[in-house]
């Protein structure tokens, strides 16, 4: 059958009836919203521990940097330059007897400077410029010596073959990097030993870990080698010692406390 279409209009709703409609809805839902229970307030805030540890390891230097050079002083560029060419010449030759290879010798600072003599004027007299009365040519190399047995002998011979400028020993270790795990393993149960007392006093229980981060590394400084120790005409090896050296880590940890 078909249907019939009904001819009656739709009734409009009156603005009092809107209104009426409006605050009913508004109140079923701030009754709903009242029921309900606040979750961010159920749970209480989490309470943590944040410690900071320190781990240590000592280790025997095995690698040694010098730093070896020559300055030479003329009143020509050119025989300064020449003075110091022949003297480097040396020290390479010498570095070369000892057993350092050429791909441990790095040219760390060359320089020619005019060196100047400054007049000064007595009173009345004109200002004079100062005055080129020579030159200083600086050649400056870094050497890896990996045999600390040759160290002393290296620094005595570099000096006797013309080295008048030497200094910034620094020792190293080549297994560096297993070195620094190991304090890290050690600044963790650092941290975590003083956790352990803080929670333990307090009668509570050390609960999930939060956060981990590396704070400060520390290495040993370079040490410095006063040339006026040694003589230029010095035959026996210049007595060196390479000691101990302590690669350093820090860590902050901050752990949940189980209550």
């Amino acid at each position: 059958m078909t249907p019939k279409l009904s001819n009656q209009k739709p009734q409009r709703i009156k603005p009092a009836q809107l209104v009426l409609l409006t605050l009913s809805i508004l109140t079923i839902g701030f009754i709903q919203a009242a029921q309900t229970p606040a979750l961010a307030k159920d749970k209480d805030p989490a309470v943590v521990i944040s410690i900071s540890g320190t781990g240590h390891v000592n280790a025997e230097p095995d690698i040694t940097y010098i730093s070896s050079g020559v300055v030479s002083e003329a009143k020509t560029a050119k025989k300064a330059l020449a003075d110091n060419n022949e003297k480097m010449q040396a020290i390479f030759e010498v570095l070369a007897k000892t057993g350092i290879e050429r791909k441990h010798i790095q040219t760390s600072n060359f320089s020619v400077q005019p060196r100047y003599n400054h007049y000064r004027p007595k009173p009345g007299e004109e200002h004079r410029p100062p005055k080129i009365v020579g030159y200083t040519v600086n050649n400056t190399l870094t050497v890896k010596v990996i045999d600390l047995s040759t160290l002393g002998q290296t620094i005595t011979e570099v000096v006797k073959f013309g080295s008048n400028q030497l200094g910034n020993i620094r020792f190293d270790v080549s297994n560096k990097k297993e070195l620094l795990d190991e304090a890290r393993k050690a600044a963790v149960l650092d941290a975590r030993r003083k956790a352990e007392i803080y929670t333990s006093a307090a009668g509570v229980k050390i609960g999930k870990l939060l956060s981990l981060r590396e704070g400060s590394r520390s290495t040993p400084r370079p040490r410095q080698y006063d040339l006026a120790r040694a003589s230029l005409k010095e035959a026996a090896p210049t007595p060196v010692s390479g000691g101990e050296q302590q690669l350093s880590i820090t860590v902050a940890i901050t752990w949940e406390i189980e209550q």
